[in-house]
């Protein structure tokens, strides 16, 4: 996206959203009347996300009780994590959520915390199993045994104990396996056993790594948040994170923060967990969209019990990701892997609600989002030109914005067979472009377009 902004208009950016766009048209018109979008998909703010990771679950010679209260003395010794990412890489929850992981020769055991405002019925209700308790404040699990990237089974209980369950998208299959849960006022506990009969395979040895991921459904909070964040579906096993079998590691991360990202220098702050942090060091590399490295690496010495900062240089906008890399005596001790979203220099976002439209369809809707103050709208226009090979074929003009994010519906009647490119640009009232955004869409035959 190319930007045309001026250091006088630099203070407008408050945040961009992207989603579905919305409907409204008028016949024989380029742009139907605009519409306000009252509520957008996605927040695009500038986040980070952790994308990789490997979680440990720990021998227990002792089962703990399957009751809801993780107060057994196994859980005491259990690898945990507490990060979690908001879907679509929206940073991380500021939900006290944790997860646990135990392993015996007959089942995984995981125990789950979720933290909530103030408990209420309406949270979660009792359902028949697989009536949808994903529906409710919950957590699902998902695992694949052995790492095949494939084949996955998912677990999900509510906070009331309903449970849903099935093998990759088939919710028909429905194995044996244990699990409570119990809630307090501030937050609700699930323990889960599921044995390896469930998962349709044997214990696992010391060593062995399978993928996994741990997501709570966040009703009270409006949102979904997993160990690994994703960008669409809980479902996408090539994204779950590594659970290898054994024990705890000497260092872990844990607790990622960050108080903005910038296109320039920032600051990730962690906890470096483990009997092994005295002594560690991290390397942190920014890697670009094409896998090179942007600039020297970091390094910060491991803080143990407390918070651990290394610094990190974002050389462009768009998607980053930030290498963290545990050294201990001159070996790598751990590998995560977070990724860097920057949205800063785009006031104007443009969204087709799809991008491949059939030859005798006659319109497609479009959302415009801006980085705007509400307030300085009505100083703004936005105009629209559809191209093809940089001839402009049709044009129009918004010249009363509804809102930051708005709607229209553009008539795309009669246009031949190929790629067109959409074009919009932010003017202010003396028609100066202050930032400009593009899209592609596709005319293709329908089903029956024998021409």
């Amino acid at each position: 996206m190319t930007r045309f902004l001026s250091k006088a208009t630099s203070g407008l950016g408050l945040l961009a959203l992207v989603g579905c766009a919305g409907a409204g048209s008028a016949a024989g018109q380029f742009l139907s009347a605009p519409r306000r979008v009252e509520r957008p998909w996605q927040v695009l703010n500038n986040t980070m996300a952790t994308t990789q990771m490997r979680l440990f679950a720990v021998r227990t010679d002792k089962a703990p009780a399957i009751d809801g209260r993780l107060d057994d003395a196994a859980w005491a010794k259990a690898f945990s994590v507490s990060t979690f990412g908001k879907t679509k890489f929206r940073g991380y929850t500021k939900r006290p959520n944790s997860a646990r992981f135990l392993y015996d020769d007959k089942a995984l055991y995981i125990g789950c915390t979720g933290g909530i405002t103030q408990w209420a019925d309406w949270l979660a209700r009792k359902r028949p199993r697989d009536g949808g308790a994903w529906q409710d404040d919950a957590f699902e699990v998902f695992v694949d045994p052995g790492r095949t990237k494939k084949v996955y089974y998912q677990f999900i209980v509510n906070a009331v104990g309903s449970i849903q369950d099935g093998k990759g998208w088939n919710a028909k299959y429905n194995p044996d396996w244990k699990v409570a849960a119990r809630h307090s006022d501030k937050s609700w506990m699930a323990e889960i056993a599921i044995p390896y009969a469930a998962l349709e395979t044997t214990a696992p040895r010391k060593g062995d790594v399978w993928g996994i991921n741990v997501c709570r459904d966040d009703k009270e909070d409006k949102s979904a948040s997993s160990v690994i964040p994703v960008e669409v579906s809980f479902h996408n096993p090539k994204k779950f994170a590594e659970i290898e079998f054994g024990g705890v590691p000497g260092v872990f991360l844990d607790h990622f923060g960050f108080d903005k990202i910038v296109k320039g220098e920032n600051v990730l702050r962690f906890k470096a967990l483990g009997s092994g942090v005295k002594g560690t060091t991290v390397r942190a590399t920014v890697l670009g969209a094409d896998g090179k490295a942007q600039g020297a690496a970091r390094e910060a010495a491991l803080v143990a019990g407390g918070e651990t900062e290394v610094p990190f240089a974002a050389k462009e906008s768009g998607r980053s990701r930030l290498r963290l890399e545990l050294l201990k005596g001159g070996k790598q001790v751990g590998v995560y892997e977070l990724l860097a979203v920057i949205y800063e220099d785009s006031l104007l976002v443009l969204v087709p609600g799809q991008r491949d439209f059939y030859r005798d369809e006659t319109s497609l809707n479009l959302r415009i989002d801006l980085r705007l103050k509400a307030e300085v709208l009505h100083d703004y226009r936005v105009k629209v030109a559809l191209k093809r090979g940089g001839k402009v074929l049709r044009q129009g003009t918004i010249e009363v914005l509804p809102g930051v994010f708005t709607s229209t519906k553009m008539d795309i009647s009669g246009l031949a067979l190929g790629t067109y490119t959409i074009e919009a640009a932010l003017t202010d009232k003396a028609g100066k472009s202050v930032d400009q955004a593009r899209a592609t869409i596709n005319i293709i035959r329908g089903p029956f377009d024998r021409g």
